[in-house]
């Protein structure tokens, strides 16, 4: 029997109050279907001009990126499935 993991990143863009240029960061959290957390899960943060970086989540499965230029962006990662054997 297979035992997958389900991953659900949830983020939040946010604009720097303030900030003289505009932009945002990234921040939210990797869970699994069960809602447990998930420490060490590295996500991609890429832009279609070629530009990207990497965050892993906190032991709390939390992230939270550097400074963004604006533009659309799309966070990738993977996460290898648990099996029993079977």
């Amino acid at each position: 029997m297979k035992t997958s993991v389900w991953l659900c990143v949830t983020c939040l863009a946010a604009s720097l109050a303030g900030a003289q240029e505009p932009g945002g960061r990234l921040a939210g959290s990797v869970t699994a279907r069960d809602g447990s957390r998930l420490p060490g899960v590295v996500l991609t943060v890429a832009r279609a001009d070629g530009w990207s970086a990497q965050i892993t989540t906190g032991n709390l499965g939390t992230f939270r990126s550097g400074d963004l230029a604006p533009g659309t962006y799309a966070v990738v990662t993977l996460v290898a499935c648990a099996t029993d054997g079977g």
